[in-house]
């Protein structure tokens, strides 16, 4: 995105959107550039315009996810990382975002699974210390084998009865996003 300034793409995306107004890949761009730039209301706004539009696409749900993640609307999150999980089911990246949201909200177990399904066993190991030491038992060091059902990507991963219904899947696969949304380790952001 215009060699790491945020500011100049964001002004260059408007004008183009100025110009052509259902372009929603500038706009997709425009709310990265937003994210970027701490401007999280904008950001969220685009992405839930972008998804009424484009309901199926996994990408738009991660993103809004991100953002809701990113602001601590720790329930908005997993409704947009559950949307994306269940449309996507076969990309680790969502699964572990999902797992930090689940994290954060204190949902351990929900969270282990998560995960266990990106491939963060460290992680996933952590849950499970989290949800001994709130039982007070001594946590066994695997409890779950690392090839968990999630990572079949022909499988739809199990929603959660609080948790949305996964919407139809999308016929194409998600677009690759770029790995910069989240400046901080996924360690870090799961301590908080």
């Amino acid at each position: 995105m215009r060699a790491n300034r945020p500011e100049d793409a964001r002004r260059e995306l408007e004008a183009a959107l100025a110009e052509h107004p259902g372009d929603d890949k500038a706009a997709a761009l425009l709310a990265l550039a937003c994210f970027r730039l701490g401007r999280f209301d904008e950001a969220r706004r685009i992405y839930t315009d972008l998804i009424a539009r484009s309901p199926n696409d996994a990408a738009l749900h991660l993103n809004l996810g991100l953002v809701h993640l990113t602001t601590g609307d720790l329930d908005a999150a997993v409704v947009e990382l559950t949307a994306a999980r269940c449309l996507a089911p076969g990309q680790s990246r969502i699964a572990g975002y999902l797992g930090l949201a689940h994290a954060r909200r204190g949902e351990y177990g929900m969270a282990r699974e998560a995960f266990r399904a990106a491939g963060q066993d460290a992680l996933a190991n952590e849950m499970e210390r989290a949800i001994a030491g709130a039982s007070g038992k001594k946590a066994p060091p695997e409890t779950f084998p690392s090839n968990s059902s999630w990572d079949d990507a022909a499988e739809e991963p199990p929603c959660a009865a609080e948790e949305p219904p996964c919407p139809a899947k999308a016929d194409v696969p998600v677009e690759p996003t770029e790995d910069r949304l989240l400046p901080e380790s996924v360690a870090t952001f799961a301590t908080r």
